[in-house]
């Protein structure tokens, strides 16, 4: 039996359920949106979804499977335990697609463990949509929490070909937020190092040299690529530490080029 579940809640004047961002169905006052999360360096794909999309999602299950049980099982599945045996299938529908950033799940797909961290693979529906929307409106790239843009970057690279991604914990990573590998001819390894930075907010050389120190110290590196939602601060590449290793081992990808390449991934 299919049943459409929404992240509508009590409305703080009647009671009734309704929905921030709208009009309360109960009495009609306009409930505000609630402000973004303050903590979000570890704000996750489900709270992220659930605190700013209240995205309509329509799950295949047991009737009585309760929301609160559906999100837990989600979060045990992310931390590799094993949640309810109810297998569930989650599904935008076809109108909240065009305004859904994330599906419970995230944009990527763990499969196995390293030391280095966890192989990962995109989930191509909720990437392709946030992508599709970030075309749209780049302003839609600053909502995304920078854990979220790790997991983004790192999807894009497995939509790119890659034969291994890896997402690095989200601590002791080394400065290398997304490692990523292509076998055979030419092999290469990239470490990437991801800046989720407001407009205005650039990127400094010292972010830049540590990427360089990390290159220096891992003699399996080919190339070091930061990404930023933003920029870098002028004459960056004239750095006398950071010239020596551009372009060849080392690439700056402000969010004009970020943009163009995501778009580039979903034509």
């Amino acid at each position: 039996m299919d049943k459409v579940k929404t992240l509508a809640n009590k409305c703080p004047k009647c009671g009734h359920l309704s929905y921030q961002g709208g009009y309360c169905f109960g009495c009609g006052i306009y409930r505000p949106k609630r402000p973004l999360r303050v903590d979000r360096e570890v704000e996750d794909a489900v709270d992220f979804m659930n605190e700013n999309f209240q995205t309509q999602v329509t799950a295949r299950r047991h009737p009585y499977y309760d929301w609160t049980e559906f999100l837990q099982d989600m979060k045990a599945q992310k931390r590799g335990k094993t949640g309810s045996r109810q297998k569930l299938t989650v599904s935008i529908s076809e109108q909240n697609l065009s305004e859904a950033s994330l599906l419970v799940q995230g944009v990527v797909e763990p499969y196995a463990a390293t030391s280095e961290g966890q192989l990962v693979r995109a989930f191509a529906l909720p990437w392709r949509t946030i992508v599709e929307q970030l075309k749209k409106d780049w302003l839609v790239a600053f909502r995304i929490p920078p854990r979220i843009w790790e997991e983004m970057i790192a999807a894009a690279f497995d939509q790119e070909g890659y034969d291994e991604v890896t997402l690095t914990p989200r601590s002791g990573d080394y400065g290398r937020d997304v490692i990523a590998v292509k076998n055979g001819i030419g092999c290469v390894r990239i470490i990437g190092s991801v800046k989720a930075f407001a407009p205005g907010n650039l990127v400094r050389p010292d972010d830049v040299r540590a990427l360089a120190g990390v290159l220096s110290g891992d003699p399996k590196a080919s190339k070091g690529i930061i990404t930023t939602t933003s920029d870098f601060t002028p004459n960056i590449t004239k750095d006398p530490v950071v010239s020596p290793f551009m372009p060849y081992r080392l690439e700056l990808m402000n969010g004009i080029k970020l943009r163009e390449w995501l778009a580039k991934l979903t034509k």
